[in-house]
């Protein structure tokens, strides 16, 4: 995208802005009327073809950033709101969830991306070198981390990196988190994640077919 400026560091690449400022504050608006409704667990499949919100308006002008030659089918998307002094995510690896309850295969997505909103306090978005092994039991490998890179929350900034990579959300002094923090809440930390896939995951439907985040339908 015109305008944009592409950054790697160490394992995340870093597009500022991402979007174009217009469609950036429209998406804005919308995350705001979408309010307390927002949830990491509520996700949706686009495959590119007739945007239906303004979200996967979104994704349409974020696969311009995709590495050059990147087999990607669509994107599996989903709001994140919280409050740093609650994360309520554990570090872990993106996968098809259906299909590894259904026969414990691990699929990752081929990319996994975050849009972020605003600013707050902390909430950077940490990855790690990790993998997941899980011939015999569930392993990481390495079983420490060697090598990770962090981002903070920007407006209209865009961290990009593999899908098979373990990671999270540190809390508002920007440490791992361990539960609830004391004193006065953070402000809620909105973004939008975006998992780039060769094929779309076990029962993932479109937003077309729900009657989610209504707030979030294209002008």
């Amino acid at each position: 995208m015109a305008g944009s400026s592409p950054a790697v560091t160490g394992l995340i690449q870093i597009v500022e802005p991402a979007v174009p400022n217009a469609l950036f504050r429209r998406a804005h608006r919308a995350l705001r009327r979408v309010g307390n409704a927002a949830t990491y667990w509520r996700t949706f499949w686009f495959d590119f073809h007739d945007p239906q919100n303004v979200v996967e308006e979104l994704a349409l002008s974020l696969r311009s950033h995709l590495p050059r030659g990147a087999k990607i089918a669509g994107v599996e998307w989903w709001i994140g709101r919280m409050r740093t002094t609650n994360v309520p995510l554990e570090f872990h690896h993106d996968r098809d969830l259906a299909l590894y309850e259904s026969i414990g295969r691990v699929v990752h997505p081929s990319l996994s991306s975050v849009l972020f909103f605003n600013t707050v306090r902390g909430g950077s978005l940490l990855v790690t070198n990790q993998t997941l092994v899980t011939k015999k039991g569930w392993r990481l490998q390495p079983a420490s981390a060697t090598h990770y890179a962090s981002v903070r929350p920007l407006p209209n900034r865009f961290a990009l990196f593999s899908g098979a990579l373990y990671h999270g959300v540190l809390d508002a002094n920007d440490e791992l988190p361990h539960g609830r923090l004391s004193g006065k809440p953070a402000s809620v930390r909105w973004s939008i994640v975006f998992n780039w896939w060769k094929r779309a995951p076990i029962n993932t439907r479109r937003w077309s077919e729900s009657r989610a985040y209504r707030a979030l339908k294209s002008d």
